[in-house]
């Protein structure tokens, strides 16, 4: 079996890969990273067995603004004509639930923090999930929130009844929230001065972030973890877990 090879689309500096880099490289996945906004795409995607198109600061209505999310949106069909297993992060998951037919939606106010991403019924039913309790630890940073696309299955929500997570067909996901924050990511994240710009009006949530994420970072990157891991094998680039391997995780109860 040769090497497993993901494409990763990445937007800005401020979003890289980070765990699905150190997870992908933990599995020796190869996993080559191409800046859409200023790099070509490739036309096909023979080469790879895995889509990941992470966040960004564009809105995925923008394409007139920026050309690239055309094309990011046609190569996400490409995808998904091919059957080849995909994950959208934020921005990705918004651009997949456009290609898609979904609305995208401007929020009044930015969602920024953490949450609790709380797994539906059929999210529970869903491998992506598998391992994990009856909630995600995630973290949120969007202006924009996508609608469910025709035909997806709604895998995973928040208090806002906002849609956080959902699947098309056996292997496409899209989700609203964060699952690749290092530590370093999040200390760049909340020193920068748009971070601090966004807090303006709500300078306690700022600091309650700031004093908190140390605390529960080991249960983010825990439950981020798991995720990457149940994707890895849903998308068959790395093997099928045994009954055995699964009796130290979590037991999901009904709630």
């Amino acid at each position: 079996m040769g090497t497993k090879r993901i494409l990763a689309l990445q937007h800005t500096p401020e979003d890289p890969p980070g765990l699905v880099l150190d997870m992908a490289r933990k599995q020796h996945i190869q996993i080559d990273i191409c800046t859409s906004s200023h790099e070509p795409l490739p036309d096909v995607l023979y080469d790879y067995d895995m889509l990941i198109i992470f966040g960004g600061q564009e809105h995925v209505y923008d394409e007139n603004r920026y050309p690239f999310i055309t094309k990011e949106k046609e190569l996400t069909r490409k995808a998904l004509a091919r059957g080849l297993p995909f994950l959208g992060i934020c921005f990705g998951g918004q651009l997949l639930a456009s290609a898609l037919g979904a609305r995208i939606r401007r929020l009044a106010a930015p969602q920024i923090g953490l949450l609790n991403v709380h797994i539906t019924d059929a999210g529970r039913r869903d491998p992506i999930y598998t391992g994990m309790p009856a909630h995600q630890l995630a973290f949120q940073w969007h202006n924009d929130v996508f609608d469910l696309p025709q035909d997806g299955v709604l895998l995973a929500t928040s208090q806002g009844r906002e849609h956080q997570a959902f699947r098309f067909g056996p292997n496409a996901y899209g989700i609203q929230y964060h699952i690749e924050l290092t530590p370093r990511m999040f200390e760049e994240q909340l020193s920068d001065k748009t971070t601090r710009r966004a807090f303006q009006h709500k300078p306690e949530t700022y600091q309650h972030i700031k004093e908190a994420w140390r605390t529960i970072y080991p249960t983010y990157e825990e439950h981020s973890r798991i995720f990457l891991d149940n994707l890895f094998r849903i998308g068959q680039l790395i093997p099928a877990r045994s009954p055995i391997h699964d009796s130290g995780r979590y037991r999901r109860t009904a709630q």
